[in-house]
């Protein structure tokens, strides 16, 4: 996915996802998403394709501020394995109740490939937490220690497991703030 690549989903009065640009399909089909190509996805809550509770409410709480008239607008990353890839999100809402989503990619950065974002890897059932926002690995085993993937994969010798764990995801505690801020300049 190049620099300046835009993704625009949207999601209906009662956060059904009600459309998909052209952008969301290639950046599913460049980053081995096919559950994300499938017709039916729309009419889906995006409730459900957040797994995270307080991922969920975070979202949830600026949507809600959205349809107040405020506009959400922030940064986070969305690496895959072979590069790291910054993205400016803004949130904003239609007369008729539903809000659109748009991510614009700002900046690609490669990288060595890295197995542990490869969606084509087998799993072993232990979970592994990323940042929704930062996508830094938390290695802190109950005590929230995020540090990037690279240093996360030497840190805990993932390459010495017979399989990789399966990533889920959460926030650290820097970018919660972060979210916190926003979520505050929009209530201001």
């Amino acid at each position: 996915m190049s620099n300046d690549s835009i993704v625009r989903y949207r999601i209906d009065a009662e956060d059904n996802i009600s459309f998909v640009d052209e952008g969301w399909f290639r950046f599913a089909e460049e980053n081995d998403g096919t559950e994300l190509m499938r017709p039916e996805l729309l009419g889906q809550s995006l409730w459900d394709s957040i797994t995270d509770p307080e991922t969920c409410q975070i979202y949830q709480k600026i949507v809600s501020r959205v349809r107040q008239g405020k506009l959400a607008r922030f940064n986070l990353r969305c690496d895959g394995p072979e590069n790291r890839r910054w993205l400016e999100m803004k949130i904003s809402a239609a007369p008729d109740g539903s809000v659109e989503f748009e991510s614009r990619t700002i900046r690609v950065e490669d990288r060595e490939p890295m197995a542990l974002l490869s969606r084509k890897v087998p799993r072993s059932t232990d979970l592994l937490r990323i940042c929704a926002w930062c996508n830094r690995m938390d290695v802190g085993f109950g005590f929230n220690d995020w540090i990037e993937v690279e240093d996360a994969t030497q840190r805990l010798q993932l390459f010495e497991l017979e399989r990789l764990p399966q990533l889920t995801h959460g926030i650290c505690e820097d970018c919660l703030e972060s979210m916190t801020d926003t979520m505050d300049e929009m209530d201001a």
